[in-house]
């Protein structure tokens, strides 16, 4: 997982509505022991000292290889018409 400070809130300057905060990735943990009411984790980039209370932890987008497009001939979906 990666692990985020928040940061300041940012506010649209004409609306003055929130657009949400900052995030300052200080880190990656791999999660080793899951418990009822809390999680262990060892810090595997990064320093523990940089982890606080209130950080946020993500789980690692890894970014997806489009799968190949297969032909499409008639029948060739996955409930092809009977003739």
């Amino acid at each position: 997982m990666d692990v985020y400070n928040i940061g300041e809130d940012l506010i649209d300057p004409d609306t003055q509505e929130s657009l949400g905060t900052t995030e300052i990735e200080v880190g990656r943990i791999k999660i080793t022991e899951i418990q009822p009411k809390f999680t262990k984790a060892r810090m595997v980039e990064g320093k523990i000292e940089d982890i606080s209370t209130g950080m946020i932890c993500r789980l690692i987008q890894e970014p997806t290889e489009p799968k190949a497009s297969e032909p499409k001939t008639p029948g060739s979906s996955s409930k092809p018409i009977p003739w």
